[in-house]
């Protein structure tokens, strides 16, 4: 997923730079583009904004997917960051002075993190087909991905699965399952049992089970589906992971 800078329009900054914002905090280039210094403060807009043809970008700030409509944040006087519209990506990374983000719609094309070092959970959506009552094992969104247990980490793992039959009406099923996955020195194995809740199920044949993948250094996902019965599966997986 391409990635570029947020910026702003000279229409969405027509009302120009706070007059409190310091000589420092601002540069604008030959090309009459415009560039908020790191740790910026003063970040509200006034005046004619006359001057300003280019594009105005907060470096190290704030990151969303490429084609963002030219409204998608306001930067408040109290230097807080609102961001407005359809956002199908949002990065808030290192110097920004902002205490409050606020969206109206967020999706997260992969993987969600949260946390710092060593002390992380993870948010991942795994999907795939069935056609026959074969073990298939299903991935993330990314690339046929799995779920990583890094080197000399501790993984405990809750996920909620959903089946629906695609080639009729009527039939589903949904579980809940939660363990834990140990690597290490390089080692992945499952720590006791893997816990499972069955919620409903239309055809008792189906069937799912998560397990550590040593080949892989993951968490492997499986599903069983019926004979002559196509089905599609979704997964939500949710990791509390802490390494050393």
């Amino acid at each position: 997923m391409a990635l570029t800078k947020i910026g702003i329009l000279r229409n969405f900054l027509s009302t120009g730079i706070d007059d409190n914002a310091t000589s420092t905090a601002l540069t604008i280039d030959a090309n009459e583009n415009a560039t908020f210094a790191n740790g910026v403060t003063a970040s509200s807009f006034s005046g004619d904004g006359s001057a300003l043809t280019g594009i105005v970008s907060l470096p190290d700030a704030i990151e969303v997917e490429s084609g963002a409509a030219a409204n998608s944040f306001i930067i408040q006087a109290d230097g807080d960051v609102v961001l407005t519209s359809n956002l199908s990506a949002v990065y808030v990374t290192a110097n920004l002075n902002a205490t409050t983000v606020s969206v109206n719609d967020l999706t997260v094309s992969n993987t969600y993190t949260h946390g710092t070092g060593n002390y992380v959970q993870n948010r991942y959506v795994l999907h795939g087909t069935t056609t026959n009552n074969t073990e298939t094992e299903i991935f993330t969104i990314n690339s046929n991905g799995r779920v990583p247990v890094d080197t000399n980490t501790t993984v405990f793992y809750e996920a909620s699965f959903a089946a629906r039959r695609t080639d009729a009406t009527g039939e589903s099923a949904a579980w809940h399952l939660k363990g834990v996955a140990d690597n290490f020195s390089g080692t992945v194995a499952d720590v006791g049992n893997v816990y499972e809740i069955a919620v409903a199920q239309d055809d008792i044949n189906l069937a799912v089970d998560i397990r550590a993948d040593n080949t892989n250094d993951a968490i492997g996902v499986f599903v069983t589906g019926a004979t002559s019965k196509n089905y599609s599966w979704s997964v939500v997986l949710t990791t509390v992971e802490v390494s050393q």
